[in-house]
């Protein structure tokens, strides 16, 4: 198992982990997908926010939260909040946030979609913009998850 700073959530039953640097705006993403999952009445739950375990089993990718701080979510400006989570997941697929000067070229949509080895497991990648509209960038998640 390797340590790694992200963040993951399920929704629905595809787990996505979601990688930036320090500030990239992880935590506030992964809040923002699981309240979006509420209000389409769709299944969304933590799996970990800020450190999580990375392991293959059985040939897939999977993530869980690091034990001492399993359940927590950081929600600038109120602080640490607590979520319930699940305890461990598949992982689906990534987002990574890019710093805007680190990009690759886009087509013009702020999202490239390509795919990305972790572990030794192949996996959608989809990159976008750390300037990227919240709302923007969640429907272009949602997107991603409903096609895999």
């Amino acid at each position: 198992m390797i340590w790694i700073h992200a963040s993951a959530l399920n929704i629905e039953t595809k787990g996505l982990l979601i990688r930036g640097p320090s500030r990239a705006g992880k935590s506030q993403l992964l809040l923002h997908l699981l309240d979006e999952a509420d209000r389409k009445g769709l299944f969304g739950s933590l799996i970990a926010d800020d450190r999580l375990g990375l392991y293959v089993q059985d040939g897939f990718l999977a993530a869980k939260p690091h034990p001492l701080i399993q359940g927590m979510v950081e929600n600038r400006p109120l602080g640490i909040i607590k979520r319930p989570f699940l305890p461990t997941s598949r992982v689906h697929a990534v987002i990574d946030i890019i710093p805007p000067h680190k990009l690759p070229s886009f087509s013009g949509d702020n999202h490239l979609l390509t795919t990305i080895n972790l572990e030794g497991v192949e996996l959608p990648l989809m990159m976008v913009s750390q300037h990227s509209a919240l709302a923007e960038t969640t429907a272009k998640v949602f997107s991603l998850v409903l096609s895999l």
